[in-house]
């Protein structure tokens, strides 16, 4: 490139040794802090010491330091430098504490891993699904379940031809319904037919053991509110009914619940 340049005088190193004096904290601070997550400081290293807690898994848990998110990587050594200096001992002869993984820092794309998809939001099958399945029913999300809403058949271009004609059929003769999907609700206790004669508009204090009633629920202007199932099972002197609710509604039923009734609502699934 038609450069030059002249090689310059070297400096001259000599093997002297060198003394490197480390420097932790500022000795009479009123706080000399260490974890800033945390706020830890000298001091409070100084009492873990007072208080016998040198080892450094006694240290950090006594202090809480290094349990933010750094996970003691850059508080845990000023830390550990103090103690070592309270204790007369190095650095590693104190020791360092456990870091929990990652160790080094990772993409949070990694950390999501296999949970997209279908992974990331797990679905739950009826004892019917299988079956459904192989009838060629349309499916729909409920919650985590999946519930078959309908089965066409061939000829049916709408979902409302296939849903009519299961009605007729199941008006005509018999239908089955899974109703896995759906909230249930475990009522205990002595009055439990009387607690549940006071939130549907029919009655069940008359109901016997193996017996299923569909109840309707009123709001106070007369307009339905929700319905559902009961089905008593009877333990000895205890009445005991499961509830089964649209999942969905299933959690607003305790806002209604009279305050007088004397049936106890353990459970809702």
């Amino acid at each position: 490139m038609g450069i030059e340049a002249k090689v310059g005088d070297l400096p001259n190193a000599e093997d002297a040794p060198v003394t490197l004096t480390p420097f932790w904290h500022v000795s009479g601070a009123k706080r000399a802090w260490l974890d800033f997550q945390n706020d830890v400081t000298v001091k409070d290293v100084k009492l873990a010491h007072q208080e016998n807690f040198t080892s450094v898994e006694h240290l950090k848990r006594y202090t809480t330091l290094g349990m933010a998110t750094d996970q003691g990587k850059t508080s845990n050594v000023g830390a550990l430098a103090v103690m070592a200096e309270l204790t007369g001992k190095s650095i590693p002869d104190t020791g360092t504490t456990i870091f929990r993984p990652p160790y080094t820092p990772v993409s949070m794309g990694a950390l999501a891993g296999r949970a997209v998809g279908k992974d990331f939001h797990p679905t739950r099958l009826t004892p019917s699904h299988k079956w459904a399945e192989e009838q060629g029913a349309v499916f729909v999300e409920v919650g985590n379940w999946l519930r078959a809403q309908w089965f066409p058949q061939e000829g049916e271009t709408h979902w409302r031809q296939s849903v009519d004609r299961e009605v007729l059929a199941t008006r005509n003769s018999v239908g089955i319904c899974d109703v896995t999907t759906l909230g249930k609700i475990d009522v205990q206790g002595a009055d439990a037919a009387e607690f549940l004669n006071k939130i549907y508009a029919n009655g069940f204090a008359k109901l016997p053991v193996g017996k299923v009633r569909y109840g309707l629920m009123l709001r106070e202007d007369g307009v339905a509110y929700d319905d559902g199932t009961a089905a008593p099972s009877g333990r000895g002197s205890l009445r005991r009914h499961h509830h089964h609710r649209q999942r969905g509604c299933c959690l607003s039923q305790y806002g209604i619940r009279p305050a007088n009734a004397c049936g106890r609502i353990w459970t809702c699934s």
